[in-house]
């Protein structure tokens, strides 16, 4: 599963910041600058431009031209996932943090993780984020706290077992751009390219195929995600966002731990099902006014493939009957507006 292993080997002590950029010229140079001024003196920066139509390259270039420690590539557009594989491929730090154009980090992110990574002998260190709307008067519909609970901060544990407190404190924040991991202890592990909401593979598989490894958890808000109208995040689901959660699904679903019986395999199950319901949540939305066969035979797949004990029954009925979904979303809608009458 890996899609990218010819990596350098890492430099000790080197910190290598990946940026994916694409149509994000405004909000650019604030995030450029965020990456060039941390407190840690090691630091390289990646910059992939993902075959943006705006001034981004243009914005781009001007900052390389003036620092020397940034490094600029562009590419045809194809997603966040390839922009992060090619920063991959050519970063050199034993250290390794994402971030993405539109967004900005705190000056002392890089110093803080790296500490703790060698004070506690961890090879992640995940932290907190503030989220902050932009271009638009009221935050979008959707999840955006970024909070890290007390009961996963200040103590190291093994990574399969902060993804099982993550998912039992419904506190798993997957976004790529929340910890610092070492480079050569996940190498091979890359992102699923060419599909949405990839977050969900790519750090389940950090934390679930090197389950020895350790992490600590900061509380503190090292990353700022700004919510802006027509981000991934924010724009009107497609079939893209649908097939983006079925195609982790299924991914995730091949994984040795999904066979499993243990807590690690129960919670791992929990967490396949959730993306299916994901994405069945949006599918009307998507694809009005039936969503296609071959949507309906993946999904029979995933739960083909996981271990039975673990598979809730009404993951089983909307699989089979998804309409369901949208005649108890239609319920609820009429139930909300009689409320208000």
């Amino acid at each position: 599963m890996a899609y990218i292993t010819n990596a350098a080997p890492a430099l000790a002590g080197r910190a290598s910041i990946i940026i994916s950029v694409y149509n994000v010229a405004p909000y650019l140079a604030q995030c450029l600058e965020s990456a060039a001024n941390q407190d840690y003196v090691e630091v390289e920066i990646i910059a992939v431009d993902d075959g943006s139509t705006d001034s981004s390259r243009a914005v781009l270039g001007d900052f390389a031209a003036s620092h020397r420690n940034v490094t600029v590539v562009s590419t045809p557009n194809q997603g966040p996932s390839a922009a992060r594989n090619t920063g991959l491929r050519l970063a050199k730090g034993e250290y390794v943090l994402f971030l993405d154009g539109d967004d900005y980090i705190e000056k002392n992110t890089v110093s803080l993780c790296v500490e703790k990574m060698k004070d506690h002998g961890v090879d992640i260190v995940f932290f907190a984020a503030r989220s902050f709307c932009d271009g638009m008067t009221t935050p979008p519909t959707g999840e955006f706290n970024y909070e890290r609970l007390p009961e996963l901060t200040g103590k190291p544990m093994l990574a399969e077992q902060f993804f099982i407190l993550s998912r039992k404190y419904h506190n798993y924040l997957p976004s790529p751009c929340l910890y610092v991991y070492r480079r050569d202890r996940f190498a091979g592990i890359t992102f699923y390219p060419g599909i949405l909401h990839e977050d969900n593979l790519f750090t389940t598989r950090l934390l679930l195929e090197r389950r020895d490894a350790k992490v600590y958890c900061l509380p503190d808000r090292l990353f700022n995600r700004r919510l802006r109208p027509d981000s991934i995040m924010t724009q009107k689901k497609q079939p893209r966002h649908v097939e983006g959660y079925m195609e982790v699904a299924l991914e995730l679903s091949r994984l040795d731990v999904a066979r499993e019986k243990s807590e690690t395999g129960k919670s791992l199950n929990h967490f396949i099902q959730n993306m299916i319901r994901s994405g069945l949540a949006q599918w009307w939305i998507a694809y009005p006014p039936m969503l296609p066969l071959a949507q309906r035979k993946r999904l029979l797949r995933v739960l083909s493939r996981v271990n039975p004990r673990y598979i809730k029954p009404v993951c089983i009925l909307i699989c089979l009957f998804p309409e369901l979904l949208l005649v108890g979303h239609r319920l609820k809608g009429a139930l909300r507006r009689e409320a208000y009458e």
